[in-house]
Parts: structure tokens; C-alpha cells; sequence
């Protein structure tokens, strides 16, 4: 069971971590979250059905709000965090964390979430501010949109140094699934994480299905996590990352193409192809992109 003695005042929040291989981000992300200043919180681990030996090393982490699961088979990221986010709400969890396992995290991240994100901004799923683990003056995401023209996701201030004078908290239309803190009552009333999706664009997914249901989306700029990008598929040029970005896109697609008007829709469809391709082209990649980008159009 997760922890019994919850807080008065302080929600409990279940932190899901999914594992697949990288046992040892996940060890690390997990050593901050022990320092973190919120008292009621857990751990949940899903090892997504790992080959190597990522179950039995994070199983030597298991204690009294430290839990983890393994999937039973690599179902893709919604489908192992959904296995987290079932486990938490069957034993009391008020929000989940969805938290990428290459992560680390400021001590005070989960406090002001809380703070800021459900008490003084009611968000029904609230994000913060994610800088790069590399060079830890750059942003990686702070607030995002859904760009319907290129099908795609945008992270505000992406590559840029950020400004103390920018953290006020504001709404968006898109959070990452890196760090996406959801309450108890939304996902009981509108679902869990769309498990069509093997890997990526599912927050996208989420994020558009939790806006068509009225749901407000919060950024959280002065909570602040680190991120190991890239560490999970490879990175942008990785074949990994290529087959299954342009796979999602094109189910994103199907799925909320009526978002975009219909005289258009084609248009961007066809310069989405257009600009993949380039892409391939451009970054020299073009063998194993190539064979990637044509496995991508097999699995529809």
C-alpha cells in the first residue's frame, strides 16, 4: 500500500517513473527526489519489461514509499506510466507525477507545483519549468503550444537563458510529458494516457484531449527540473526516434485532423513528409533515416 499517514493540508503525489534499460538515470533521478522539501509524496517505478538487469538493480530501491512494478512487456511509454498511474490511484494517490527517469530535480520543485500549480492556479494538470542538465542556464521547455501547421509540439524559450522576471505562472496548450502532474478527479472523469501511441506525441495526445474536455492546463515557471534529453530514444537523429515520432504524428493526425481546417489539411500532411525527408537529408542521415522513416510508413 502507499503511505497511510497523508498529510492534512498536503496531497499525496505519486511520482511515475518509467524505467526501460537506463536503470541508472533512474537511480539518480531517484536520489533528488529523496531531498525533495514535500513531505507526502511516493515513488512508483515501472521497468518497462527491460532485457538487461534495470528490474532486479531498481528492486534493491524498494522501501516503505518506493514501489516498483514491472510491466509484464515493453507496451511503449503511455502504457507503462498507465501502469503506474493505476497503482497510485488504487492505493490513495491525490495527483500522479508523470517524471522522466532522466530527470534531476530542485529540492523545491514538488512544493511549489503544489503551491502555485493546484492551490493558487487550480490547475487541473500542471508542468514546470525544465532547463537542460548540460548547461544548466538553458531552457529546454518553459510553457508550450500545439503548432497545428507542422503537427508538432513547442517549447517556449527553447535554447535560450531564462530570465527570473518571467516567473509567473500562465496557461498552455501543451505540457511534456517529462514532467505533467495530473489530479485524482480528472483522470477518473477523462482517462489515463491514449496507449495507441508506442512513443511520442502522446502528451500532445493528452494535453489536446484535456482541453477539449475543459481541463486548464498550468506552467509553473520557478519549480524547476533538470533534463537529461535524449537519453530514452537517442536523440532527434537517433532511426528510434524517426520511425516512431513520424508514426505518432501521423495518428495525431487521424485523430484531430478537424482542428485544422479542411482545405488545409492536406497541405500540411504533405509538407510534414516533405520536411521529414529534408530533414534526413540535411543531417546526413540518410541510410539509416531513410530505412527508419520507410518502417514508419509500414506500421500504420
Amino acid at each position: 500500500m502507499l503511505r497511510d499517514d497523508l498529510q492534512r493540508n498536503r496531497p499525496c503525489v505519486a511520482i511515475i517513473l518509467l524505467n526501460y534499460n537506463n536503470y541508472q538515470d533512474t537511480i539518480a533521478c531517484v536520489e533528488t527526489l529523496r531531498r525533495i522539501d514535500y513531505s507526502n509524496w511516493v515513488i512508483v517505478i515501472v521497468d518497462n519489461h527491460s532485457p538487461n538487469t534495470s528490474f532486479a538493480e531498481l528492486k534493491k530501491l524498494e522501501e516503505g514509499n518506493i514501489h516498483v512494478i514491472d510491466s509484464g512487456r515493453n507496451g511503449g511509454f503511455a502504457f507503462g506510466n498507465n501502469i503506474g498511474i493505476r497503482y497510485a490511484l488504487e492505493n490513495g494517490a491525490n495527483y500522479v507525477l508523470l517524471l522522466n527517469n532522466d530527470t534531476l530535480v530542485e529540492p523545491d520543485f514538488l512544493s511549489i507545483m503544489i503551491g502555485q500549480g493546484v492551490y493558487q492556479a487550480k490547475g487541473d494538470i500542471t508542468t514546470c519549468r525544465i532547463m537542460y542538465n548540460d548547461d544548466r542556464s538553458k531552457v529546454w521547455y518553459a510553457g508550450g503550444d500545439i503548432d497545428w501547421n507542422n503537427l508538432r509540439a513547442i517549447h517556449r524559450k527553447i535554447n535560450k537563458t531564462y530570465s527570473l522576471c518571467e516567473n509567473k505562472p500562465e496557461e498552455v496548450s501543451f505540457i511534456s510529458g517529462c514532467c505533467m502532474m495530473i489530479s485524482r478527479e480528472f483522470i477518473e472523469q477523462n482517462g489515463m494516457l491514449p496507449e495507441e501511441y508506442f512513443m511520442y506525441y502522446e502528451d500532445m495526445d493528452y494535453c489536446q484531449h484535456a482541453r477539449e474536455c475543459g481541463a486548464k492546463l498550468v506552467y509553473i515557471p520557478s519549480a524547476v527540473i533538470y533534463h537529461c534529453v535524449g537519453a530514452a530514444g537517442g536523440g532527434a537523429d537517433s532511426p528510434f526516434f524517426i520511425e516512431w515520432s513520424a508514426r505518432s504524428r501521423r495518428q495525431f493526425y487521424r485523430k484531430y485532423k478537424s482542428n485544422i481546417p479542411w482545405y488545409r489539411r492536406w497541405l500540411v500532411v504533405i509538407l510534414c513528409e516533405v520536411r521529414q525527408i529534408i530533414s534526413l537529408i540535411c543531417k546526413g542521415n540518410l541510410v539509416q533515416g531513410f530505412y527508419a522513416y520507410i518502417r514508419s510508413c509500414q506500421g500504420r
